[in-house]
């Protein structure tokens, strides 16, 4: 019964809820008097000024080790919306990923090209009718057509932030 209890416990989600919820009012605080916030739009809360928008996804992961696979399901939304702008729209907005993991082996200086690059290649898993399993590499950077000039402009405008 204790185990059943435990699988359903909402604890960790409660505080996800409440660092996000720290998070954007920590932010709304500091903004400008004109400045808007959004919350759950692009990202969970997007910070608006006359001429910068700014936007925010926060992950409250006690449990789990910040990973390549991790960081890319954190910021790939972030990346398509970047490429999906347009040129002049794009140098008005800045990306932030907020994060509380148990372990990490990023910082926000780790994010280069070729880390970016690395984290956005997934291996999918394949299985012959013989049960033999293999893994596909799949270059998601391709697939969203993000160019690698697209990749380091991304990069200068984005920041992790691990608490």
């Amino acid at each position: 019964m204790t185990e059943t209890i435990n699988n359903r416990e909402a604890s960790a989600t409660i505080r996800g809820y409440i660092y996000q919820f720290d998070a954007t009012i920590r932010k709304i605080l500091a903004s400008g008097d004109t400045d808007s916030c959004t919350v759950e739009d692009v990202e969970d809360f997007d910070i608006h000024s006359s001429d910068l928008s700014s936007y925010f996804q926060c992950k409250y992961y006690a449990a789990t080790k910040l990973t390549a696979s991790v960081l890319r399901d954190a910021i790939l939304p972030m990346i398509e919306n970047y490429v999906g702008s347009t040129l002049g729209a794009r140098s008005n907005k800045r990306y932030f990923l907020y994060g509380h993991f148990k372990e990490s082996s990023y910082t926000s200086n780790d994010i280069t090209l070729d880390t970016l690059k690395t984290i956005l290649v997934r291996r999918e898993k394949l299985q012959d009718k013989f049960g033999e399993i293999t893994y596909q590499p799949i270059n998601i950077q391709t697939e969203i057509g993000a160019t690698d000039d697209d990749l380091e402009k991304f990069i200068l405008q984005f920041t992790l932030e691990l608490c």
